[in-house]
């Protein structure tokens, strides 16, 4: 029996043979079916992006005034207020006892949008996998067990359905008919309306529901048996097999992401120790950096400060610490993803099996590390922050800006791309070398057949 590869299978024996027959004898769906997934999906992930970015979310009613909100921040407030969340409305409203109601209702817009947020970027992350292993299926590469493509499609519209239920539960908005009263007259209760933000929502859900059913429909009719390449464990590369290097990296991978999830979650990342007044922050927020209102995020502390003079010190500090937070946790959220898609590769090389298209996969392991890396040079480039900075002295004059000392947060961020380096280098020389191992096992199989 001759060993080839052109449907990307060794078989090993008789049996598989008339296995593989038997599902060519099957009605397959034509390959052009899977760009009907593919192109629903793109349109999936635009309108999220979409709806994450749109300006009216709702519409909080209070005496004379009226908010309008995005999902994250004001939309109609003056230049100066343009980059307060929910948060900083929140903070100095529940400070203000004459302000109760808006204190409740800010706070509830508070914990709906991020609830929407944090489970509408886990279906973001979601339909990415997803469309890697739709990709996958139109290039004919091993994109893992078609119940993965069910499994996927059923848990986006799960986490989006949550999002949604939670954000009209948290922040009780409604569309009743108090959301048409004029915003200029007066209105004792307090009350929140939901806006177009939401309506997008619940069409996005309707569509990841069609889209769902499409995957169900176009994937039950797709064969997944002839798109594995089955490499020998026995092949060793510098004295190791390739399940132990993929084992290794895999370590090496995960204590890199741990580390950069810590240090997005650590509780001091700067400080200022002047013989006046002292302070510390962690990545998004400040403790002691204003009287009465503690734990503020640099965005409400830069437009506060800015509001008051846009040259002074105080606020390009603040203004600075809050761009070079967010530029932070995008990337290393493109990191962390970049990582959970290469912790793929390297989970299917233990079990001898060659995982998607090389060129992704050696770009996922690139991405991991630039985007790791980048977050770190980023953050200390516009912060302006440092280890060796001078933290306790006094500013000369009101322009002046404070000097910031990193402590603890960025040593973990260092300690994460240090580690990303090594586990992509270590992947590189090993994954280039995998072929080797396939050759090696069709070898052995020829020489066996010869000997039986």
């Amino acid at each position: 029996m001759a060993v080839t590869f052109k449907n990307f299978v060794v078989p090993t024996d008789k049996n598989t043979d008339n296995t593989l027959h038997n599902m060519e004898q099957k009605k397959f769906w034509p390959k052009w079916t899977l760009w009907i997934p593919f192109s629903l999906l793109i349109i999936i992930l635009a309108l999220i992006c979409t709806g994450l970015g749109f300006p009216e979310w709702a519409e909080m009613k209070s005496g004379n005034e009226l908010l309008t909100m995005s999902l994250v921040t004001c939309s109609n407030c003056p230049e100066s207020l343009a980059q307060w969340d929910w948060q900083c409305f929140m903070k100095f409203a529940c400070d203000a006892q004459s302000l109760v109601g808006d204190c409740k209702l800010l706070d509830n817009g508070y914990q709906a949008s991020n609830a929407f947020f944090y489970l509408e970027s886990i279906t973001i992350f979601i339909a990415l996998l997803l469309l890697e292993k739709i990709t996958l299926a139109i290039f004919v590469r091993n994109y893992g067990k078609t119940s993965h493509i069910y499994g996927l499609s059923a848990l986006m519209l799960f986490f989006h359905l949550v999002g949604v239920y939670l954000w009209f539960s948290l922040s009780e908005a409604t569309w009743s008919a108090d959301c048409s009263v004029n915003p200029d007259s007066t209105v004792t209760t307090p009350f929140m309306c939901a806006k177009g933000g939401p309506v997008l929502a619940i069409c996005i859900g309707i569509l990841i529901a069609i889209g769902m059913i499409v995957n169900y429909r176009v994937f039950s009719h797709k064969d997944d048996s002839k798109t594995s390449i089955i490499l020998s464990h026995q092949n060793r590369y510098l004295g190791l097999t390739m399940p132990t290097w993929a084992v290794t990296i895999l370590g090496l991978l995960f204590m890199c992401m741990i580390f950069g999830s810590a240090s997005m979650g650590v509780g001091s990342w700067v400080k200022r120790t002047p013989k006046t007044y002292s302070w510390s922050g962690s990545l998004l927020t400040c403790s002691g950096c204003m009287q009465n209102v503690d734990n503020l995020g640099w965005n409400c502390l830069a437009g506060y400060d800015c509001a008051v003079d846009r040259n002074s010190g105080s606020c390009n500090m603040y203004n600075s610490l809050s761009v070079a937070s967010y530029a932070y946790i995008s990337l290393q959220a493109i990191a962390l993803a970049s990582g959970i898609f290469l912790s793929q590769v390297l989970i299917q090389l233990m079990f001898g099996y060659d995982y998607g298209l090389p060129i992704l996969n050696y770009a996922y392991s690139v991405i991991a590390f630039l985007a790791n890396f980048l977050a770190v040079a980023i953050w200390f480039g516009v912060s302006q922050a440092g280890f060796d900075r001078d933290c306790g002295s006094l500013v000369n004059s009101f322009t002046e800006t404070p000097e910031v000392c990193s402590t603890a947060g960025p040593i973990l961020a260092i300690i994460s791309t240090i580690l990303s380096f090594f586990a992509v280098v270590l992947f590189f020389f090993v994954y280039r070398n995998r072929g080797e191992t396939m050759l090696k096992m069709a070898e052995d199989i020829e020489g066996s057949e010869r000997a039986t």
